[in-house]
């Protein structure tokens, strides 16, 4: 194993470890819950009980031990082979999914168990600051402009599934079954939602402990638990006027319990929690329980909502989830480019219709011109070899017997499955057109003493071919040379005027450092801050890569961070890797930083991404380097079909 790999393994264990339980002792049998989110209180004290209640029956000791995240992403875990004896899941759709994936557990799992294998039950309701400022007092308060609403992702969490059928629901109602206002009010419910956590209880600490959103679509249990326990002075409820009835399922895997011997445990296990004790225990952490008599002690507890079915309204899960159904895929039908990078850019009074003006006046002469005295700053004269030219809308250049040209890849927020914006990358020709390695590129330009100014011209080059032809929206990531970065005093004037002629604000131009080859602190600091300055967005790129410095992180506070290939590699042939990687993202997230994975190749990696809760991903999965021109044309087909322009690649399979 090389050091690097050595170096990547050890930082991310560390910090995966670092929030995992200690071991205990060795228990006579133990067996695993994997659950999802909310549930942490309640199975806290229920495994306790069940513990004691089977030591007192059997005396055999019992030790359970829990997992806990959002539904779909814990489902996923189980069909990838995390040894579940139980899944106690937000929705049954997630355990169907287990057994049509796997074959772990027969199909008519519902049936084993009392009220379809549901022993208690919720629904959703708003949470809101203390006097209800916004004055939100039903569904249709969620659309309203300036409301800004906070729900997990759909993608990962049993929860946001809930919260989004519930409106849709809603809306269905109040709207006479018109589905184009359906969509219409559900797509402006969205677009007023500021962050997506992976899970319930992440959604809940980003309302309650970190401030954000006027009002939290929260399961009743998780906005009871953070009135009553964590902020009655400055929370409040809200219930509509109609919600959904949740029912949370629970079932043995039968793959596993057989493998493993636990079956008659597990069983006993599922069975406590409809007792009269394992009930009273559901109630006392705010599930509804089953039970008549426990249900009419804790009445006082459970506000009066009218809750409709999945079933009532949809047809059931299967139903909802088929392709044809409007309900399918919330986070790529509704979330669209609103949802964007946090990063605000202004282009100070630059005028788009200027630059169109400008870029038709533009000779030949006099964009060489332009380079030219862009690249002023770097050379005592103008390189002696070199020459830019135009093919439509595509620039290259011709520097040191190199020509210079670019492909850009796609970046894809994982909010939406849309084009965030695209990486510059270097594809160099030799003298008769015969492709050069980027790496070989800057070695022969290294050699000749001439790395800044090769570095600037590929840079200027990306730049020319990206604004001529840029979308409205969207980044350009450049990366920039370590010995760039030495040159402290030169930063940011290469290519300001290419800039300031096609009206191209700076902020919309990200420059990725890497920042464990970059040198003296010192030196990367005052880079960074001239960057900004300047108004340029910072990626750290290739960060679990060599020396990655968790404290610069926090000095330099980047608007990106691209983690290194070797991460997602790692963790696709690493279970402990794999189960640290959000912990690290999160980590990572606080440091204000948006976490981009890049070198995502396949299937498996893709989900491993979006399970660590990552905000874009990049690979050739998604889509390969392409002349911009391709790129924008694949982006505009999936733009007038309807799809994501993930989902058009996947459906026509660039």
């Amino acid at each position: 194993m090389s050091n690097k790999s050595l170096k990547l393994k050890t930082l991310i264990l560390a910090i995966g470890l670092a929030s995992a339980p200690l071991a205990g002792a060795v228990a006579d049998t133990e067996i695993l819950n994997v659950s999802y989110d909310p549930t942490r209180e309640l199975y806290q004290e229920f495994n306790k009980s069940f513990a004691e209640h089977w030591k007192e029956k059997t005396g055999e000791t019992v030790t359970i031990r829990q997992s806990h995240g959002g539904a779909g992403k814990q489902a996923r875990a189980v069909i990838d082979g995390l040894e579940a004896d139980v899944v106690t899941l937000a929705l049954s759709y997630d355990i169907d999914a287990i057994a049509e994936k796997t074959g772990f557990l027969s199909k008519d799992w519902q049936s084993r168990l009392p009220h379809e294998s549901s022993p208690y039950t919720s629904t959703i309701v708003f949470l809101v600051r203390k006097g209800n400022p916004k004055g939100i007092k039903d569904w249709g308060d969620l659309a309203s402009p300036g409301v800004e609403v906070i729900t997990p992702n759909p993608k990962t969490s049993g929860g946001a599934r809930w919260n989004f059928l519930a409106a849709w629901g809603w809306a269905l109602d109040h709207f006479g079954g018109d589905e184009a206002k359906v969509r219409d009010y559900v797509t402006k419910v969205y677009r007023n939602v500021p962050v997506l956590d992976s899970g319930a209880r992440g959604s809940t600490n980003t309302f309650v402990k970190r401030g954000i959103g006027d009002v939290l679509l929260a399961w009743e249990n998780e906005a009871l638990l953070a009135v009553n326990k964590l902020g009655r002075d400055d929370l409040e409820i809200v219930v509509p006027s109609v919600s959904i009835l949740a029912q949370p399922p629970v079932t043995v895997v039968d793959h596993w319990v057989d493998a493993h011997g636990t079956r008659k445990i597990a069983e006993a296990y599922l069975n406590y929690l409809y007792t009269p004790v394992g009930q009273e225990l559901a109630a006392k952490h705010y599930y509804r329980p089953r039970d008549e008599e426990v249900a009419g002690k804790y009445a006082n507890v459970f506000p009066k909502v009218t809750r409709f079915t999945v079933k009532d309204v949809f047809g059931g899960w299967q139903k909802a989830r088929q392709p044809t159904s409007p309900t399918v895929g919330p986070s790529t039908r509704f979330m669209r480019s609103e949802n964007k990078p946090r990063r605000k850019c202004v282009a100070r009074g630059w005028s788009a219709g200027d630059a169109t003006e400008r870029e038709q006046s533009m000779t030949k002469d006099a964009l060489n011109e332009l380079v030219h005295d862009a690249l002023a700053d770097v050379t005592d004269k103008n390189p002696a070899d070199f020459s830019i030219h135009k093919d439509g809308n595509h620039f290259s250049a011709r520097i040191l017997g190199v020509t210079v040209t670019s492909a850009f890849q796609p970046i894809f927020s994982n909010l939406d499955s849309e084009v965030i914006g695209h990486e510059a990358l270097l594809r160099p020709l030799a003298g008769k057109g015969a492709p050069l390695s980027p790496a070989l590129a800057f070695a022969m330009a290294a050699e000749a003493g001439k790395v800044v100014t090769f570095d600037r011209v590929c840079r200027t080059i990306h730049l020319l071919n990206y604004v001529a032809q840029a979308p409205d929206d969207g980044f350009l990531f450049l990366n920039i040379h370590p010995r760039h970065v030495a040159n402290v005093h030169g930063h940011g004037k290469v290519f300001e005027r290419v800039l300031r002629h096609y009206a191209f604000p700076s902020c919309r131009v990200v420059l990725e450092i890497t920042e464990n080859e970059t040198g003296e602190e010192a030196h990367l600091a005052e880079a960074v801050a001239n960057y900004r300055k300047r108004d340029f967005a910072i990626a750290v790129d290739d960060f679990g890569c060599g020396h990655s410095n968790l404290d610069r992180l926090w000095r330099l506070q980047p608007d990106f961070l691209k983690l290194d290939l070797r991460v997602i590699q790692e963790a696709s042939v690493n279970r402990r890797v794999r189960n640290s990687l959000a912990h690290l993202i999160r980590m990572l997230k606080e440091l204000g930083a948006q976490t981009i994975i890049e070198g995502v190749e396949t299937d498996e990696q893709a989900r491993i991404a979006l399970d660590a809760g990552v905000d874009y991903v990049q690979g050739f999965h998604f889509a390969k380097p392409l002349p911009l021109s391709e790129a924008l044309k694949i982006r505009a087909i999936a733009s007038r079909t309807g799809k994501s322009t993930l989902e058009h690649i996947y459906e026509v399979g660039l």
